[in-house]
Formats: structure tokens, sequence, C-alpha cells
């Protein structure tokens, strides 16, 4: 038997060998239709918003096997922006006759408000602690804002007449996000509790943070203007700015949307086909040499046209938006099928212990793509697709 174990195992394993330099291929599951996904932790649940059909918008936390539930029950009104791991999610909202503002829900204890008082505050960012950042009123401006639990609410842009934004927080603390200048054009910032807020805007016109890992490295988009931004990564140590490298067929629009700790990033940006000029969304990872285009590593089968890669967990998962068909625009969790390098190990361990063969999975292996039905409510199909006002950031980066 010696033999003929020895020649499977050449082969089977000369078969993975020839799949080493493919793209990273993903299975596709649609967590629920008339979702807009904006956060992914990496145990698979996504925070987000629902719209109905009266143009009701409810903040919801989906986990899988459980579905979807309304967080504030279903009188609640607002939004989910971000998610960690214990499951707590940080938004804003209130109920359907008063806007309460800044949340942080909490499995178990249920939804707490951060801010008394004012007429705006919203938290966007939130670490495995429980610290929300985000945004509230102060006078006429918007400034960001760091919630300590136990502590209260600490104004971080105090005395300065501007609006300022915080979008995220790592474990050590590092809040990223933006602060209007006297051009009316946002400049990127990191703030820590050593130096304050800081200025990384590296001589960009327009600059902004939407994301930090907890390696120190953040994500945003800077260019001369709003129309010319490019995702860009700064490694807040060292305070280099490196745009990722598009290829010529990726345009001038562009919206990073989230970043995990391998560096991996996705977004959203206009991209030149054969069909002419849409939304597309892209994965950089730092192991390729280019910026990829998601819909380009799951199954052509599905007929799923992504237009927006919202988050990325630190599993590889990716949290999308897309259409299938024309039919209307739903949110999508991705899954990377192993590596080639782990089912090389795998089939090797195979092999020999259970002379048995196993081929690497590709994408049309493993479908989780739930039936699609029809979407009356087209005339969102734009706003939609156009992500800014319906994802994690924009509407007031390009409204000042």
């Amino acid at each position: 038997m010696t033999r003929p174990l020895t020649m499977f195992a050449i082969l089977a394993l000369s078969g993975l060998g020839l799949q080493a330099e493919a793209a990273p291929s993903y299975t596709v599951t649609r967590i629920g239709f008339g979702l807009e996904g904006t956060s992914l932790n990496d145990v698979g649940q996504v925070a987000g918003y629902r719209v109905d059909r009266s143009g009701s918008v409810q903040p919801f936390l989906y986990s899988p096997g459980l579905g979807v539930e309304i967080i504030g029950g279903p009188a609640a009104r607002g939004y989910g922006w971000e998610l960690n791991n214990r499951g707590q999610v940080a938004g804003e909202g209130g109920s359907a006759t008063a806007f309460s503002g800044a949340f942080l829900y909490t499995p178990g204890a249920g939804v707490q408000r951060l801010v008394s008082g004012g007429d705006y505050s919203a938290g966007y960012g939130l670490n495995e602690r429980g610290v929300v950042v985000g945004s509230w009123r102060v006078g006429h401006d918007n400034h960001a804002f760091i919630y300590r639990p136990g502590a209260g609410v600490q104004d971080i842009d105090a005395g300065h007449p501007r609006d300022s934004y915080a979008h995220a927080i790592n474990a050590a603390g590092q809040v990223v996000g933006f602060a209007y200048g006297n051009m009316h054009q946002p400049h990127a910032f990191v703030y820590t509790a050593e130096k304050g807020m800081v200025d990384v805007s590296g001589g960009y016109g327009y600059s902004v943070l939407w994301d930090i890992n907890q390696h120190g490295v953040a994500v945003g988009d800077f260019g001369a203007d709003l129309n010319s931004r490019r995702a860009t990564l700064v490694d807040t140590a060292s305070g280099s700015v490196t745009p990722l490298p598009f290829s010529s067929e990726w345009l001038g629009f562009c919206q990073t949307q989230g970043l995990n700790d391998a560096g991996q990033v996705v977004g959203t940006s206009d991209y030149q086909s054969a069909g002419g000029v849409g939304l597309r969304a892209f994965l950089f990872d730092p192991g390729e040499s280019r910026v990829l285009a998601l819909d380009t590593l799951i199954d052509p089968a599905l007929g799923l046209s992504l237009v927006s890669a919202v988050d990325i967990n630190n599993k590889g998962q990716i949290l999308a938006t897309g259409d299938v068909r024309g039919g209307g625009f739903a949110a999508y969790v991705l899954t990377p099928v192993p590596e080639p390098e782990t089912m090389l190990l795998l089939a090797a361990g195979l092999v020999l212990l259970a002379c048995r063969g196993r081929r690497a999975a590709g994408p049309a292996d493993r479908i989780d793509l739930h039936p699609w039905p029809r979407r009356h409510a087209a005339h969102e199909a734009e706003t939609r697709a156009r992500g800014p006002d319906n994802d994690k950031q924009d509407w007031h980066a390009s409204e000042h």
C-alpha cells in the first residue's frame, strides 16, 4: 500500500499547488432583506439599521443562527454604527416620538443613553472595553467625544470653534476621525490622552480617517478635495501616509470603509468597465500588489454585483452591500474559503491518516445565498448604491 498512497499524496498535493497563486475566494450569505449592515465583528454578528416600507429606520443586531434583533424594541428608531466582539453596539437614535442621541447597547443590559440633553449626538466607534467615540452638539458646533464606562463623556475638541467627528477607537485608546479647518475641508486627526488631537493630513487638502486597527494603522480617504480622494493608510507610529495601489480602472470617487488587524482594507470606488462607470466594492490585501474588485472573488453564477464593502473582521469575513440582477440591494457576509496553505496541510494529513484525497474548495462549492425576493422600492437603489449616506460615514464629510 505504500507506493499507491505515496503517488496519491503527490497528485493531491500537486493539485493544490496549482492553486497556490490564485486570488482568495469567498462564499456568500445574505443576512436579510431591507437591512443595511455597518459593522461586522469576529463572531460573525452584524450591526446596522433596517429601513421598512414606510421609511422608518431602526437599529439592529444580527447574530448567526438567531436572526435579527431590533435594538431598543419595536418602537425604536435610529442607527447602529459599530459593533464589538462582546455584541455591544454603538449608535444613535431614540423612539418614534423623541430623538435621544448617542447610545450603547449591551446584550442582557439593554440600551444606555450616553449624552443628556442637546439636539444631536451619535456614537460611531467602539472598542472591546465598551469605550464609545462619536460627536455631539456643543453650542453651534459638533465636537468629537469619548465616552468611558463609569467616567462619562469627554469633549476631546473643547475650545475649538469647529466641527469634529471621532469615528473609531482601538484597544490602546487611539481615536481617529476628522475636524474641519478654515478652508471648510476636513483634516484627519489621531487623538491620544497623552498628545491630544494631532493633525495627520499629510499636506492633503481633504483627509478623513474612518478606522484604526490594534497595531495603530489607520485607514481613510485623502486627496486634494472630495472628488479626488483615494483610500489611504496612515501609520500612526511613523506618521507615514500611503495611498493604496489602485489600477487605472478605479476612478476618482472613493470611500474607504473598514480595516482589520492584518491590514486588509475594504471600501467602494467608481470603476471603469466595458459596461461603463459604476460603483464597485474593493478589497486590498497587503500580500497583493493591487486593489481587487470584490465581486471577481465570488461565484459569477450568483449574478451578485457588490457595490460597497462596508467592513472586514479579523477572520477575513467581509460585510458588503450588493444587488442581484437589478432586484435591489441587501447586506451580505462574504466568508473566505480556506487559504491554499491551510488546505495543503489539511490534505496532507487526510492523505496520510485516511488514505483519502480532498481538493481545495472553490467559490462554487459552498454557497449560502437565500432566495431573493423582488424589491418594490426601486427608487432607493441609487441612494443606497452611492453608499455615503447609508453605510458608515460620509453624510457630514460631504455637506460642509
